[in-house]
């Protein structure tokens, strides 16, 4: 989808935000919910993750529109941005 792309913005004390910008409409927002994705991850992988410090390096568009693929090191998984459960 060329009118939308996102980007991580990285903050101080290494914490990062990921953003969608959708160019066509002019909007930008957060990618997801990431209080939501770490309590997530927290359960998946068994240990505290803080929202702000994700580990997740970058995202990647899936042909459904309510899913994003949340890559880190050598792991992946995919993120249904309605319900932020991770398949």
């Amino acid at each position: 989808d060329a009118d939308r792309f996102w980007s991580r913005n990285d903050l101080s004390t290494d914490r990062r935000e990921f953003v969608l910008v959708n160019t066509s409409k002019g909007e930008r927002q957060l990618a997801f919910d990431h209080v939501k994705v770490a309590a997530t991850l927290s359960n998946a992988l068994g240990q505290s993750v803080d929202a702000e410090k994700l580990p997740v390096d970058e995202l990647a568009f899936t042909d459904n529109p309510n899913h994003l693929r949340l890559i880190g090191k050598g792991n992946s998984c995919e993120l249904d941005l309605k319900t932020s459960a991770i398949c």
